[in-house]
């Protein structure tokens, strides 16, 4: 593989984890330590990564959210076991918020009770009404073509109408001060969201605690359950109520 190709598909490993390790890019192209350096070396000069002790990381300025798509593409299995979690929290003949994602996109596919769904997302949409047990209710509104979810005054005004007993919620980030999203108006609809749930499950990676966002959506005392892919540092779990449950 030529060096351009492999430096191309680092940098989508580094967008999802957020660090890479020399010696992961060494079993991931099957090439020599020198030859991962020289990678590493490039890319520090091309200004793209910065190099830590045994890897390399993404400049702050550079952890932006991917896009919907890209999202889509680099469904790993921890995001499926993290979609098997979250679909065990719905109850039968409840109702529920299933936000944007493609983790939740996973839940929509996988549910296998009867219960009333709302969601804003038109992925979610598309496979849920092939779904006989499932109610579906799409929230209206204008359409973000970027991320495929409807936003505005129609939707939080269907929200403010609804009393949920469970919503399942994703993120673009997690910082200290809560989660948040890209969307000034996908954060609107998670803040209403919030307020009309008996139930908030929030679903993210931890990487996702390693960017940045620009609009909240909500705060860690907002939250029953988080369902992430690993198990959480002390500092990432102390932002957390102790009665919200952690699964991973």
């Amino acid at each position: 593989m030529y060096q351009e190709k492999r430096l191309k598909k680092i940098m989508l490993m580094l967008e999802d984890k957020g660090e890479v390790s020399t010696q992961e890019i060494v079993e991931q192209f099957g090439i020599s330590r020198d030859t991962a350096r020289r990678d590493i070396i490039q890319l520090v000069e091309n200004g793209k990564v910065i190099r830590t002790h045994g890897g390399i990381i993404m400049p702050e300025e550079k952890l932006q959210v991917l896009n919907y798509f890209e999202r889509l593409n680099q469904l790993s299995q921890e995001k499926q076991r993290m979609a098997q979690l979250a679909v065990k929290q719905i109850q039968p003949n409840s109702v529920c918020f299933i936000d944007v994602s493609t983790t939740l996109l996973q839940v929509a596919q996988n549910i296998k009770v009867p219960c009333q769904i709302y969601t804003h997302a038109l992925d979610n949409a598309f496979v849920l009404a092939n779904q006989p047990l499932i109610n579906l209710t799409v929230l209206g509104g204008k359409f973000d073509d970027k991320n495929r979810f409807f936003y505005g005054e129609e939707a939080l005004e269907q929200i403010g109408q609804v009393k949920f007993d469970l919503s399942l919620i994703g993120a673009a980030s997690l910082e200290e001060d809560g989660f948040y999203f890209k969307e000034k108006q996908n954060a609107r609809i998670k803040r209403k969201v919030i307020q009309r749930t008996r139930k908030v499950v929030l679903i993210s990676e931890q990487q996702k605690f390693q960017k940045q966002s620009t609009f909240r959506g909500g705060e860690y005392e907002d939250i029953d359950v988080f369902i992430t892919d690993q198990e959480l540092k002390p500092n990432q779990l102390a932002l957390f109520e102790k009665s919200t449950n952690i699964l991973y």
